[in-house]
Order: C-alpha cells, then sequence, then structure tokens
C-alpha cells in the first residue's frame, strides 16, 4: 500500500513538472544566430531586428563585443519562427552627461531639450523597408546569419 501511495505522489510530481505554462498556440521557434560586421569590424552593441515579410512575430538579439546576436522571440535567446525576415541593425551613440550637479547652473538631464542620439549604423539598415538584409529562417537546420553592413 505505501509503494501504491509513494507511485501515486511521484507521478502526480512529474506531470506537473512537465506543464512548462507554455501557450500551446504559441508558434514553435528554432536557434537563431549570426554575427554582424561594419568596416569589416565586429559591430559591439548594435540591435538586430528580424521583422517578418508574412506573419506577425518579429525576433530581436544585441550582438556582443565580437557582433555575435542570438535571437529571442517568447524566452531570452529562444530564437524565431521560421519563414523569411527583413532584418533591420541599428547602433547608436551613447548619451554623455552634460554639465555637473555639483555645478551652480546645473539642470538635471529631464529639464534639458537633448538632440536625438547619433546613428552609428547607415541609415538603409534601420527600416525594414529600405535594408537590403533578408534571412530565411528554416524550421530545421543550422539558421546561422552573419551580415556585413557596407
Amino acid at each position: 500500500m505505501l509503494r501504491l501511495i509513494l507511485s501515486i505522489i511521484v507521478c502526480g510530481a512529474l506531470c506537473s513538472c512537465q506543464d512548462s505554462g507554455v501557450d500551446p498556440d504559441r508558434p514553435q521557434v528554432v536557434p537563431v544566430s549570426g554575427t554582424i560586421t561594419y568596416q569589416g569590424k565586429p559591430l559591439p552593441d548594435a540591435v538586430v531586428t528580424y521583422y517578418p515579410v508574412t506573419g506577425e512575430q518579429s525576433a530581436f538579439g544585441r550582438t556582443d563585443e565580437a557582433g555575435l546576436y542570438v535571437l529571442t522571440t517568447f524566452e531570452s535567446n529562444d530564437g524565431a519562427v521560421a519563414g523569411d525576415y527583413s532584418v533591420v541593425v541599428q547602433k547608436y551613440e551613447e548619451p554623455v552627461p552634460t554639465g555637473s550637479p555639483e555645478g551652480e547652473n546645473y539642470v538635471p538631464p529631464t529639464n534639458v531639450q537633448q538632440a536625438p542620439p547619433k546613428l552609428l549604423t547607415p541609415a538603409a539598415y534601420v527600416s525594414p523597408q529600405t535594408t537590403p538584409l533578408k534571412a530565411t529562417v528554416k524550421p530545421d537546420g543550422e539558421n546561422k546569419f552573419d551580415f556585413e553592413l557596407k
């Protein structure tokens, strides 16, 4: 009898562990990665966004110091839904704080109108309508897409 009770408890625990809470209607994703280079060098800290040509689910990632990116759709680094994409790459200059809080005429940054951050990648790559970068994510096999910005 004790074995039966233990078996029921273990079975119940295993069944509850298998429910990951993932929406069963959510599209399946596959791993997608690659490298972005610009002027022959890796492009760090750029945002890479895959916009679907047809469909609704985009995916995004950020490049590391080596220009490597891994896409995220629903969960960190899970990949992208299979399909055709326009690939957007954009990197902006980090805003530099101005003034000193110790100064007499200091105005906090929230009250100062600042110029928009400077775009560090060519403008053609920042819109799905103008980017020449395309990718076809396949449901199986390796999906590695390396892009050289010109």
